[in-house]
């Protein structure tokens, strides 16, 4: 027997709107009534992608597993499921027994944006139709297992209660196994699959054609759209112009923290679920010494002396459940039917991003940080050499085009993270550094990653676009060994004037002109900060100051050229664990070391879950990045003495 969804998996599935897509064919189009007949669900197996894992999912197309009250009674044709964009109306909605699918028939409005729409159907330029639905029954198969009804081999998860809600035409089309006049009896790759035939094989069903773009688009579509349901935010628009799922992340949490700061009750009035999560929120942030900007919300001094214990009954309470039993089955319950879960998630991500942005760092003052990548591939940058300078053109003489060289350059970034846990144990005893001090000390972690990041792009000395390392004699930015002394003055003043004469002399990719770039920090390890600032901050050498304080100074014979604000000075532990002498000079932002960052997404991102290894909830904290140094010419290192 298959194994049916236990309560927490139905909790995680059920009343959740999901989405469909399929292609419109032109066979059923009506001009003259401008209605349209179109299959919008079947049983094809749809892969469903959630923050921590992925499931194969499919709508059950028996006789009573789907309710067409609903969509027959107020349904409407929508626009890309725009609720203020109406192009229709559902005249009748059925369910077609023999083939497995439900189809409808439409009718498109007569109004300037409808009959846009309305054209482009008939054109067939928009082949797209989706569905959007509610699941409030499932049946979980496992691996292996075998349907109640006998047509699917798990592992799946079958949509036995189901319901319609409103179909859209859309812009990105998908399952080629519903749309506008499909035949019956239609065979090949789209045909329906057979009892006992595996999840792996009915999969084919999706179009050879639908290239990896379209499929990512798809996911992207369902978990933002997902998102602004959760949050109750419109977020169509972001959908539109194409904006990631973790960028638009970023913008709900924004929002909400700004929202939490502006509101006041004569302007927005909290519903008392919110007032209590925000409340429960700030109580344990108090408990908890996590620190925060805006008032605190009414009724948290109340709270902040709940247990955690006590706020989990609370919150059962609240949310109309049984408070009674066991404590670690009460617990349980409040994990997965109230609002515990978000309180307990809300404040484990305010404490990680106060250990994130209290963590200080050094690579921010001199890594340019601003790369952005949309996946983990490798990526190539072409780096286009400066053009060649100007000719002097005599009297009726021609122009000449200039002439530019390029190299190229690699780069990736990797994604990093861990795992902490809330179990029931750690409520049950009041643990509230399980959900304070854990996550801040994981966004500390988090902001030193970077730091490792960008520091193994200057002391790997990695191989550059040309093949050879990052310092390296032919490129000009690798000096003879010399120590930063504050004793050893002009051996010292020697040392930086050569290494600076190095950076300035550098030529372009064609190697024609000097490019004059000036170093703007020096960086070196720890070991030596004591004697280098010691060095900078003197604008005489000792020596002249004790022996010839006349003539000799007033020539400018040992004076400090790079004292006080020459260079920004950098000094960072990394570097003595690769060399305690070495020291370097960099130039501006964006001529050195440059950091890249998933879909520009620079803090570390928070998932949360209800726990399946351990009894409780899981977080998972996780950031993608990467460094590379961008231009060798930019850089100097001395390995030092």
């Amino acid at each position: 027997m298959p194994k049916l969804a236990n309560r927490q998996e139905k909790e995680r599935l059920k009343e959740t709107s999901l989405y469909r897509e399929c292609l419109i064919e032109e066979s059923n189009i009506d001009e003259s009534s401008r209605t349209v007949e179109l299959s919008f669900s079947s049983e094809a197996i749809v892969i469903r992608k959630g923050w921590f894992s992925s499931w194969r999912e499919v709508l059950g197309h028996d006789e009573d597993n789907v309710d067409l009250t609903r969509i027959n009674e107020m349904g409407v044709l929508l626009w890309n499921h725009r609720s203020d964009v109406p192009i229709g109306a559902i005249e009748s909605a059925w369910h077609d027994k023999n083939d497995r699918k439900c189809r409808a028939k439409v009718c498109f409005d007569d109004d300037e944006e409808s009959e846009k729409i309305f054209r482009k159907v008939v054109n067939n330029t928009l082949k797209g139709v989706s569905v959007g639905y509610r699941v409030t029954n499932w049946e979980i198969v496992d691996e292996g297992g075998t349907s109640t009804c006998g047509r699917f081999t798990g592992p799946c998860e079958i949509a036995r209660k189901w319901e319609p809600l409103e179909i859209s035409i859309v812009s990105v089309p998908a399952d080629a196994t519903v749309g506008v006049g499909r035949s019956l009896d239609e065979e090949g790759d789209n045909a329906m699959p057979k009892p006992n035939e595996r999840a792996d094989v009915v999969e084919r069903v999706s179009p050879e054609d639908i290239d990896r773009v379209t499929r990512d688009e798809r996911v992207r579509t369902a978990e933002i759209l997902a998102m602004g349901q959760r949050f109750e935010m419109d977020l169509s628009e972001h959908i539109r112009s194409g904006d990631s799922v973790e960028m638009v992340r970023k913008i709900v949490m924004d929002k909400l923290a700004e929202e939490r700061k502006a509101v006041t009750p004569a302007v927005v009035t909290l519903d008392e679920k919110e007032k209590f999560r925000a409340a429960a929120q700030d109580a344990l942030c108090i408990r908890g010494g996590v620190k925060f900007e805006s008032d605190l919300a009414p009724g948290a001094k109340e709270l902040r002396s709940f247990s955690l214990r006590e706020l989990a009954r609370e919150a059962l309470a609240r949310a109309g459940e049984s408070t009674k039993g066991d404590m670690m089955e009460m617990i349980g319950r409040a994990l997965t039917t109230s609002d515990l879960p978000v309180i307990l998630g809300n404040t484990a991500n305010l404490s990680l991003m106060e250990g994130w942005e209290n963590e200080e760092e050094t690579w921010p003052v001199w890594v340019d940080d601003t790369g952005v990548v949309s996946d983990f591939k490798i990526h190539t940058a072409a780096r286009v050499g400066e053009l060649s300078e100007l000719d002097e053109i005599p009297e009726g003489g021609e122009y000449r085009y200039g002439e530019r060289a390029e190299t190229f350059e690699q780069y990736q970034v990797a994604k990093f993270g861990k795992l902490f846990a809330v179990t029931r144990e750690a409520i049950v005893n009041d643990d509230i550094a399980a959900l304070t001090d854990i996550p801040r000390q994981m966004g500390e972690s988090a902001r030193r990653k970077l730091g490792d990041i960008a520091y193994t792009a200057l002391t790997s000395n990695p191989k550059m676009g040309d093949g050879k390392t990052l310092f390296h004699l032919d490129h000009g930015n690798l000096m003879t060994a010399a120590t930063i002394s504050f004793t050893n003055f002009e051996t010292t003043i020697e040392a930086l004037g050569l290494a600076i004469a190095a950076m300035k002399g550098q030529k372009d990719v064609g190697g024609k002109q000097s490019l004059n770039i000036r170093p703007t920090f020096f960086i070196a390890p720890v070991a030596l900060e004591a004697t280098a600032r010691r060095f900078f901050a003197q604008e005489q050498s000792p020596m002249t100051i004790t022996l010839d304080t006349g003539a000799s100074v007033a020539m400018g014979n040992g004076a400090n050229p790079y004292a006080k604000d020459y260079f920004t000075l950098v000094f960072d532990p990394r570097l003595d664990d690769a060399s305690a002498n070495a020291w370097y000079l960099a130039a501006r932002k964006g001529k050195s070391v440059r950091m890249y960052f998933l879909n520009g997404v620079k803090a570390p991102y928070l998932e949360q879950r209800y726990g399946w290894s351990v009894d409780g909830t899981e977080y998972k904290v996780r950031i993608e990045a990467g460094a590379k140094a961008v231009d060798w010419r930019g850089l100097v290192k001395n390995p030092g003495a």
